[in-house]
């Protein structure tokens, strides 16, 4: 008991001590810079982040500055493939910047406030009569302890683990006196600093528009490529004229942009043309046309360094869709050629009746203007239609063809009883039954007229999409 008290009495001495020193050193901490982060390429390059950088799926997000990089720099967003990174240096360099950062602001105020605790949960330990819950609070402490750094970004680490190995000796102590002679493996201290990252400085202006144009030939979206160039080339224009970078660096941005002006203007007019064409082959239902066009728009594609991917993916998707589309209008097409050869073999069997109804038209007339036929002339009328219905219902029309059935069935039907209606007025000298006849004989006529025009219309026409 006595040993272990003293344990306890230099933990907490050094602890204070501790505390104190951190605080004399700065207990508020320094105004933080900005945070750049580097970004190492696996071509041994690097590219500056003005604060973090993301990681979405295969591609690299972050924010590169143009200009006085510790000022107000502008900022370009900036998309890269992961695969261009060299993944190692830059997270160890980014837990170097995030060390450094929490150094300047929190780090001392977290640590006094880390030795405080400390120091309660020693004086709690001190005043705990039970031996064994003692050596409870005094491990669950330790391992509290041990954590921090790792959570802290490795800050003080050095002095955390001359706290850690205190407790250690105490709770060595304390298994002693509480009989036992196992020492937990999990009890090893953990908190080792990791290794020393050099952290560079921020570039000046002219290191800082490299930097970014490299970049920029770097991005993965065209989009942003553009933007960013477009964007260097206008924030060059305003360096002093003795800046000696300025000039060279001015004429490989325009270059570059101009180049990537060129591919857009290639692809808009790639994918004009394709898609015109797309629509002429498509309107003629000419599938292996298509099929000839979409290897064209690849092979262009590559003549052209495949340096508009997205756009390509849009360009093929559509024509994809234009390939379905005309692959349906050609396998319609063939169905209506297949069922058009049964419009026409019924034409062909219905044309006794649609003469005979064609020869009576002259009567028809005659009833609808109230101008006769001949009363000699209504028997016959209604005999020839009768016969001619009788025809045309010993023929089945195929389904595209039962509308105009319908239509010349109930035209001849209307001219028999256009027939029978005048016979009726004329025996009986009745202007009223006269002109039901003449309404009759209108209604054949118009629905004779609409089922020829509907034959014609089936006959000449095919699905157009």
């Amino acid at each position: 008991m006595h040993a272990s008290s003293t344990r306890f009495q230099q933990a907490v001495i050094f602890a204070a001590f501790l505390a104190f020193a951190g605080l004399g050193v700065d207990a508020v901490g320094r105004a933080p810079g900005a945070l750049l982060f580097r970004i190492f390429l696996t071509d041994g390059s690097t590219l500056v982040s003005y604060g973090e950088f993301a990681r979405v799926g295969d591609r690299v997000v972050f924010s590169i500055p143009l200009g006085d990089a510790l000022a107000e720099p502008k900022i370009q967003i900036l998309t890269i493939s992961e695969s261009l990174v060299d993944w190692t240096r830059t997270d160890a360099y980014a837990a170097a910047v995030r060390a450094r950062h929490f150094a300047e602001t929190r780090g001392e105020e977290e640590f006094a406030r880390l030795t405080g605790q400390v120091t309660a949960a020693l004086n709690d330990i001190s005043l705990t009569p039970d031996l064994k819950r003692r050596l409870a609070m005094a491990e669950e402490a330790r391992l509290n302890l041990a954590a921090w750094p790792s959570r802290n970004h490795g800050f003080k680490a050095v002095e955390v683990g001359q706290l850690v190995s205190i407790f250690d000796d105490v709770i060595s102590e304390m298994r002693v006196e509480a009989g036992q002679s196992r020492f937990d493996l999990s009890l090893v201290a953990t908190t080792e600093p990791p290794p020393p990252v050099e952290l560079m400085p921020a570039p000046d202006v002219a290191a800082s528009f490299e930097i970014a144009y490299r970049a920029a030939l770097l991005a993965a979206e065209p989009a942003e490529r553009v933007a960013l160039l477009r964007e260097l080339s206008a924030s060059i224009a305003y360096a002093p004229r003795s800046a000696a970078w300025a000039l060279p660096l001015q004429r490989r941005i325009n270059a570059a942009f101009g180049a990537e002006t060129k591919t857009d203007a290639a692809y808009e007019a790639l994918s004009s043309s394709m898609l015109r064409t797309a629509g002429t082959l498509s309107a003629r239902a000419d599938v292996r046309g298509l099929q000839g066009l979409i290897a064209r728009a690849l092979k262009a594609d590559a003549a052209l360094g495949g340096r508009r991917p997205g756009e390509m993916a849009g360009l093929l998707a559509a024509l994809d869709l234009k390939l379905d589309e005309t692959r349906r209008l050609r396998l319609a097409r063939d169905a209506w050629a297949v069922r058009l050869q049964a419009i026409k073999d019924y034409r062909e069997q219905i044309v006794p009746p649609l003469q005979q109804l064609a020869r009576l038209r002259r009567w028809l007339d005659s009833i609808r203007d109230l101008a006769g036929p001949e009363p000699r002339f209504l028997r016959p009328l209604d005999d020839r239609a009768r016969v001619a219905h009788l025809e045309l219902m010993t023929v089945t029309p195929p389904a595209e063809a039962q509308a105009v059935h319908g239509l010349l069935s109930a035209a001849l039907h209307m001219t028999r009883q256009a027939a029978s209606l005048r016979r009726t007025a004329v025996s009986s000298n009745d202007i009223k039954l006269a002109w039901d006849a003449s309404a009759a004989a209108a209604g054949a006529i118009t629905l004779g007229e609409r089922a020829v025009d509907e034959l014609q219309r089936l006959i000449s026409s095919q699905p157009t999409r």
